[in-house]
């Protein structure tokens, strides 16, 4: 939200760099959204139910969602705002797997923080906005005990994300549930 395309591709692997050195058996993925499905050039031609399914499947396989925030003046991704608006804001728990998380890739000032509640929608308001840092993150051991968690249980949540998507898509001809082939553990 708020941030470019060069500054998100830049989170995302200092965020992949953090995931290696705290996984010393393993290899983690740090997915964007368009790494989960095929979007053309319009997310919305879909209409509402079609990003619904798509919102059920990413929840379901990405126990681990950050909302990267930056201080740039654009409009915020459609998907990625429909996405958070189908978060629950009553999560509660610390872990990282528990509810989603927040993090700023700068120093997010007072009105970027505003402009976003406005964004996100009824009941969040710029004090809502707990922001952390990808340092804060990487020393977070409450991170490394969700990331062991989200290993452990991606077989069984890759199932059933599949199952909710065969049962909630309900027209057989519908493609917009192409799955981007660039998801991978």
């Amino acid at each position: 939200m708020n941030i470019t395309e060069g500054d998100l591709l830049e989170f995302q692997e200092r965020l992949i760099d953090a995931c290696n050195d705290l996984c010393g058996d393993y290899e983690p993925t740090a997915c964007r959204l368009d790494d989960y499905f095929a979007w053309n050039e319009n997310p919305d031609i879909f209409g509402a139910e079609g990003v619904a399914i798509k919102c059920v499947f990413i929840k379901k396989i990405s126990w681990i969602r950050m909302y990267l925030i930056g201080n740039e003046r654009h409009n915020i991704h459609s998907f990625s705002q429909a996405l958070f608006q189908s978060e629950s804001n009553g999560c509660e728990g610390n872990e990282y797997d528990q509810k989603y998380t927040f993090v700023e890739y700068q120093p997010v000032t007072e009105q970027t923080k505003l402009d976003l509640s406005n964004v996100l929608g009824p009941g969040w308001q710029s004090t809502n906005l707990q922001l952390k840092r990808i340092d804060n993150i990487r020393d977070d051991i409450q991170f490394v005990g969700a990331l062991e968690r989200v290993h452990a249980t991606l077989p069984a949540r890759e199932m059933v994300a599949n199952i909710k998507l065969n049962q909630q898509a309900t027209d057989p001809s519908d493609d917009s549930i192409e799955i981007s082939g660039s998801v991978r553990e």
